[in-house]
Order: structure tokens, then sequence, then C-alpha cells
């Protein structure tokens, strides 16, 4: 304004200049009136280009920048639930010595081993012959990787065995000499065909088996088999005697993160032959009955023969109104190699299905152990007070009531605590920079520079005896025509177009 008062320009000129900063507005319409008297066209022009220039970045400011929401995730450490193992109390000069405790405890949750199999109870961090960490309830996405242990069972026939008639019996007993079973030896009860039975003695980390059908290796030979005469229940005259290991197979597994459950696992056992057994056989009794303590391993799962011959008996007879049961392990085995079934029973067992089908039940047996709920009533062991595995009682027997610290007695395997990493995905904000709103308020910018560089500089004052060019009429020049030229009066009434 001040540079627009201080240049040598008609009062007009200076009017529509001052007029045109008043706003945009005001500077469009003065641009408009130019047209009529065009006093100042370039200044009005120019004001009104500045202030677009000056609205347009008004408008792309604010737009430089905004907020977007973004899916981002970040890793989480979950803790983790993997393999059962046990606090040892008793470990005396190197020997674990409290399987009393255990022995007590044990078959409560193992008697719910059918009901693994049946779906009846979840089953999160058990699959076929595998346990995989259990994670904690979290809110991660996709699958994540965990630690998982198959327990791969190998089986394999007993040599030097020999049988003998139980005298005085009329159920046709064998006993069973070998040098696995010295000094002692085993039973062989009347057994139907079609069946596999574990020998009635009881192995720290080892079970012994003997089948009434047939099992063949993948080569289609079968193990060593023996004859009976006279036959067992009439109709058994060959029985198959072997040994079965376990090895714990470390590996890892892929999980949903939500659901818990197992995504991928590898596969099971394809192709077995036959050899001979020569697995450990630590018996429990006759001197055995210590097993001695690994710091280094989880001495839990090494023991899991002892734990096998916990697991209480089931309905399932041997023969038809016998005394002798098959365990509920033993009936799930059975089922499992489609050997109770009424129809469609197979003439023989392939090894590797046998094996594949005792390391499920070995998995879900160590899984039962610490995972399944109890239920009501103590089932008190065998070696407690002379009660048999299938007593249930609300009450506990003399050796353990007299006893102040019940829970060393009924102490529960626990599961050993681990973590995995999971994805969390969830939304956060983001400063999002516009290019466009960039471009056109920098373009903007340079073209106001440009435009406020006349404003911006000096006036150029005349040189004094320097008279100024009269460049057009203003409101001074009309007044000094009129005071000195009276005859203008009415030549201008003749005047059509005053503006040319």
């Amino acid at each position: 304004m001040r540079r627009s008062l201080q240049r040598d320009q008609t009062i007009t000129a200076t009017h529509d200049n001052a007029a045109a900063w008043a706003g945009i507005g005001a500077a469009a319409f003065m641009a408009w009136c130019q047209k009529a008297v065009p006093a100042s066209i370039l200044g009005v022009l120019s004001t009104f280009l500045y202030l677009s220039g000056v609205l347009v970045l008004h408008i792309t400011t604010p737009a430089l920048f905004s907020l977007e929401t973004v899916n981002a995730s970040r890793p989480l450490v979950v803790p983790t639930q993997g393999l059962p193992s046990y606090n040892w109390s008793k470990i005396e000069n190197g020997l674990l010595s409290d399987f009393q405790t255990l022995e007590a405890f044990l078959p409560q949750p193992l008697s719910l081993l059918s009901s693994v199999f049946e779906r009846y109870i979840p089953t999160v961090g058990l699959q076929n012959g595998t346990l995989y960490e259990i994670l904690a309830p979290n809110k991660g996405a996709g699958n994540v990787t965990v630690n998982a242990t198959t327990f791969d069972i190998t089986c394999g026939y007993l040599e030097d065995v020999n049988f003998s008639r139980v005298e005085n019996t009329t159920n046709e007993a064998w006993n069973l000499t070998a040098p696995a079973f010295a000094p002692y030896y085993a039973i062989i009860y009347p057994t139907q065909p079609g069946l596999i039975v574990p020998i009635n003695r009881t192995y720290i980390d080892a079970v012994l088996f003997y089948s009434t059908i047939p099992i063949l290796d993948s080569s289609g030979i079968p193990g060593e088999g023996h004859v009976l005469a006279p036959p067992l229940y009439n109709a058994t005259s060959a029985i198959e005697i072997f040994g079965c290991t376990q090895t714990l197979v470390n590996q890892t597994a892929t999980v949903d993160s939500q659901s818990r459950t197992i995504q991928t696992l590898g596969p099971q056992k394809t192709y077995s032959t036959w050899a001979p057994y020569t697995g450990p056989l630590n018996a429990l009794g006759g001197g055995n009955s210590n097993f001695t303590f690994d710091p280094t391993r989880n001495m839990f799962l090494d023991l899991w023969g002892l734990w096998y011959n916990l697991i209480p008996p089931s309905d399932f007879p041997l023969v038809p109104q016998a005394e002798q049961k098959l365990s509920v392990a033993d009936l799930q085995l059975n089922q499992m190699l489609n050997l109770v079934s009424s129809t469609d029973r197979p003439q023989n067992v392939t090894l590797h299905a046998l094996e594949n089908a005792l390391s499920t039940l070995v998995a879900a047996m160590f899984w039962t152990s610490a995972n399944a709920p109890p239920s009501h009533g103590f089932i008190i062991g065998l070696q407690i007070d002379g009660h048999s595995v299938t007593t249930i009682s609300d009450t506990l027997p003399s050796q353990i009531s007299g006893n102040a610290n019940l829970s060393l007695y009924f102490q529960r395997p626990f599961l050993l605590p681990g973590n995995a990493t999971v994805t969390v995905n969830f939304a956060e904000p983001r400063l999002d920079l516009s290019i466009i709103a960039l471009t056109a308020g920098f373009t903007v910018s340079i073209a106001l520079l440009i435009l406020s560089l006349p404003s911006s500089l000096p006036v150029c004052y005349r040189r004094p005896g320097v008279e100024p060019s009269i460049e057009g009429t203003g409101i001074l020049h009309s007044i000094w025509l009129y005071r000195n030229h009276r005859e203008l009066e009415g030549l201008l009434e003749q005047v059509d177009d005053p503006t040319r």
C-alpha cells in the first residue's frame, strides 16, 4: 500500500490497487472493473494472482500431512507348556526310590485314556505319537513354530524263549522263561486269537508283549514264532514274543496361534523290519526296583514301561469269563489295529503299524498323566496297602492317611515351561506426506515469490526538474480542463461512449 501511494500514478490506479488488496473477492471484482476503466490492469491482476496463490496455499498446506491407519505387527513372547516331568523328592545315592508316590496317583488320570482317544477331552498338545508345546492364550495371528517330541517305538523279537505248561491248573496257562525274565518267569494266560497282550511282568523302561496274530515286517517276514501244544484256548497254537523300547525324537511343529492346534508334522513310520530285541530290561522288583537318576534327562519319560503297567484294566477279558483283562491301553492298542472288531478282522498286522499305534498310545499316556482333569475320589495303586488298581475310594489307605504331607503322595506330574514367539497384528497411525499437495504448494510458493518482487522493490523517485509524463486523464486533469475550458462541457455531452 505504501509503495502504491508513493508511485507517480493516477488516483484511480491507487484506488484500484488499494481496493484489490482487501481480499480475493475484491481483487476479482477490481480486475473485472478494469474493463470499464483500465487504470491499473497489471497492478490489480498481480494482486488477484497473489491472493489466489495465498488461497491455494491455505488449501494445500493442511493437505500436506495426513494420518492414516495401517496394519502393523510385532513379535510377542508367549509362555508355553511342554513335556510332562516330575519333581523327584527321593533321590538317594543317585537312585530313584519314590515310585510309590506316582504309583498311587497315576492310575487316576490314566483311567481317562479312552476319553482322550474318543475326544471327550480336548487334546491340545497331542497329535498322534507327538507331544508339542501348548501356547498360552494370546492375541497372535498366523502360525508359530514350537518344540515337539515324538515317542518313537521300536520292537524286536525275544531270543532263547522257552515254554512249559503250568501244572495243576485247568486254564491251560504257560510259563515263559527267557534271559529277559531271569531269575523269574512270566505267565501266558489263555488268550483268544488275534490279540496283542503285554506280558505280566513290569519293566521300568520297556514293555514286553505276546501276540496271537502274525506280525509281518515291511518285507513280509513274520516275527519269531513259538508253537504251543496244546494251543491256548484250544485255538491259538503259535504266538510271537517281542519287546518294545522308546526313543525320544526332538523336532519342531507349526501351530496356529489362536486355536493352538498343530498344523504340520512329520509323517509316521512306513517301514520296519524284524530284528532281535536288544533294548533295556530293568525289571521292577528282584533288586532292580531302583533306577539310576540322570539329571540331564527327563526321567519321568524314561520310565514309560512302569507307567504303562499302571494303566487300569478294562472290561475286555482275554477269553470269555476270564479274570485276566486287557488294560485300557491294551484295549485301545487292539482297537487301533482293528483286532477287536466283530467284522473285518485282519489276518495279520504290520510291524510299522504296531509301532505307530504304540507311539500314539504312549504319547497319549504321557499327555493324560499331566493334562487330564482330576476325577472324584482316589484310585488306589497296587502297591498301596494291598488295594487293586481298580478300587476307587473317597478315603485314603491307612498307610497314607497317617501322613501329614499328602501332597507328596499325590503330587502330579507338571508340564515343563517354555517360550514361543508369536506375531501380533495391530492398527497404528502413520503420518502420510502428500506428494501432490507438496508439489502444488511448492509451485505456488515460487509464483508468489515472483509476484511479490514488484511490491518489494524500492520506489524509484524522479529526479528534480524532470516532469512526469502524462499517460492518462485523472480526476485532477478533468477539474483543470473544466475550469480553464468551459466549452468542453457542451462537447462532452455529445460523446456516446466516454470510455473511448
